[in-house]
């Protein structure tokens, strides 16, 4: 292959300096002319080649100074040598063309009939060669370090696809890798899809897109597909695929688009993960937890009954006292009645005596007439407002009890709060005052009305314990119990406080975890705080937090949405 011929670009505003050096340099380079650094750009810009610039320094409009500047803005000429002809003598000038990156600096002759013999003298070609010499080596070792750094890469690569094929040839049975390009077909599936799926590589290569478009249960796999080939990056998606052994497998696939250099999609890489084992987990969790939440509301509910039913006692006792006191005064009164059905009998005849009268008048005497029209009304009232008591209680319980649901219920929180704190009496009346602060125009709120009434028991039951172990059984006075409701926005508020001894800092970052408590052996589980998160925040899409002091107490905070929150659309929590 012959050399190629170096292109040198002879700028001068001088016609006859560019015809001498045109025909210095023709003899061995192809030369390029202009006369002035404006057509020298012109050229330059619509593509020219050249790997040599000899310009005139001083000429009008843009001269070899600022020809030289712009060469630097040009990314294809940025590095093209450029000498100076001038005849300036000034080392201002000299200094000026070398800051700018001239190469060389040539001092032409001022009269033209000296130019041929100068030039030949000063130049001889020797200069310009010199600069095309160390041009072309500089070329030439940049050509030769990229070889090099092409070769390295390509070593590096090659080095890097065969750690990746190892690793992904690797993975465990449970994940396989996978490849395909804009049309969607697989390229590449890693061999551990035999182990997955049941299927040979080359079967899973051109079936995989249809095994996960074909089941019902997949909807919408088509077009996450079909975006991620346009380059839109998609989540993980989770899908049904069948093994070959007829079983069903869950799968967890993420599709990456890479995208090549014309900025369109190239390839489009994917990761597939069996999430069998752990869906059946998860489901076997929920169960339990339901499990568990029921086992403890019914725990709840039997350390209750005892309070229950000595909160029904007390009004049980005086109704049945005051009925067995009806029952006498009705003896009393019927005989009453029958002397006065004696004395009235008499009359009718005429014969009324006077000790007829007496008779009736001992009698009234004797079954005290004035105390039992006095006390009878008492007594059927007491009567009326201990049925009205145990009525409530029942009425509590049964709404306290109220079966649980899979779907929210709008529910009024004053009234279930209400319900709680009545058939939770006795766990609190002994060590504390109760006061109630309810927000009137409460909204109803979406919730799961027993899992609900379930979270304000364990919040109450824990601030009667708290506010017991610092007053005792209250023979020295007791704590305060204060249950407040507010409407923020588009939240409800419920704040339970207690005036017990508060939650101890060492202990604070742990207390909705489950099993953790700081009561006695036999007196908590630890899993009543941690079911009020998991409720309030992973069921409701509520939040629950605590404030507390050392010796002042705590106050619980319940935040649930008032409109109904999306699954898994639950606050931070604690």
């Amino acid at each position: 292959m012959a050399e190629r011929v170096a292109t040198i670009l002879v700028v001068d505003d001088a016609p006859e300096q560019v015809l001498i050096l045109d025909d210095l340099l023709s003899e061995h380079y192809a030369v390029q002319t202009a006369s002035n650094g404006a057509e020298a750009l012109d050229y330059l810009e619509t593509g020219g080649g050249v790997d040599l610039i000899l310009t005139d320094a001083m000429m009008p409009g843009v001269d070899g100074f600022e020809l030289c500047s712009r060469l630097k803005e040009m990314p294809r000429l940025r590095d093209c040598p450029v000498i100076f002809l001038t005849t300036l003598e000034s080392a201002d000038d000299e200094q000026r063309a070398l800051s700018l990156g001239a190469a060389d600096l040539i001092h032409k002759p001022v009269s033209p009939p000296v130019v041929m013999a100068r030039v030949r003298n000063h130049l001889e070609l020797a200069r310009v060669q010199h600069v095309l010499r160390e041009r072309n080596a500089v070329l030439e070792l940049a050509h030769n370090k990229a070889k090099e750094s092409l070769r390295l890469e390509r070593a590096a690569l090659e080095a890097s696809e065969e750690k990746f094929r190892l690793m992904v040839e690797g993975l465990w049975a449970e994940y396989f890798f996978f490849r395909h390009g804009r049309e969607g077909v697989l390229t590449y599936v890693s061999p551990s899809v035999t182990d997955m799926l049941g299927l040979a590589v080359e079967e899973a290569r051109t079936n995989f897109h249809a095994y996960l478009t074909d089941s019902p249960s997949n909807a919408g796999v088509a077009e996450v597909v079909a975006a991620t080939i346009r380059g839109v990056a998609q989540p993980p998606f989770e899908c049904e695929v069948s093994h070959k052994d007829g079983s069903t497998r869950q799968l967890e696939v993420l599709e990456v688009p890479v995208f090549g250099v014309d900025g369109q999609v190239a390839d489009v890489f994917g990761l597939a993960h069996d999430i069998t084992t752990r869906k059946e987990a998860e489901r076997q969790r929920a169960m339990m937890e339901i499990q568990l939440r029921q086992a403890q509301k019914l725990e709840s509910i039997g350390q209750l009954a005892a309070g229950i039913a000595h909160e029904i006692n007390t009004p049980t006792q005086y109704i049945g006292d005051n009925v067995r006191f009806l029952q006498d005064a009705f003896t009393d009164l019927r005989e009453v009645n029958r002397r006065f059905r004696q004395l009235l009998e008499a009359a009718r005849q005429g014969a009324v005596s006077d000790e007829a009268v007496r008779e009736v008048e001992d009698q009234m005497e004797e079954a005290d007439m004035e105390y039992l029209m006095e006390e009878i009304p008492r007594a059927i009232a007491h009567t009326l407002e201990g049925i009205e008591r145990v009525t409530k209680i029942v009425r509590a319980t049964k709404n306290f009890s109220h079966p649980g649901s899979e779907e929210k219920t709008p529910i009024d929180l004053n009234k279930a709060i209400e319900s709680t704190l009545t058939v939770s009496r006795n766990e609190w009346k002994y060590h504390a005052d109760l006061v109630t602060d309810f927000y009137p125009a409460l909204p109803l709120v979406p919730c799961l009305p027993g899992e609900f009434n379930q979270v304000i028991l364990n919040l109450i039951i824990n601030a009667a314990h708290a506010i017991a172990d610092v007053v005792g059984d209250g023979s020295n006075g007791k704590g305060t119990l204060t249950v407040r409701t507010r409407h923020d926005g588009t939240w409800a508020e419920i704040r339970i406080e207690d005036t017990g001894g508060g939650i101890p800092e060492q202990v604070r970052e742990r207390i909705f975890d489950p099993f953790f408590t700081t009561k006695v052996v036999g007196k908590g589980t630890g899993q009543g705080l941690a079911i009020c998160r998991s409720v309030i925040v992973d069921q409701h899409g509520g939040t629950i937090h605590f404030d507390t002091k050392l010796g002042r107490g705590t106050s619980f905070v319940v935040r649930l949405p008032m409109e109904p929150a999306a699954d898994g659309a639950g606050g931070s929590g604690a």
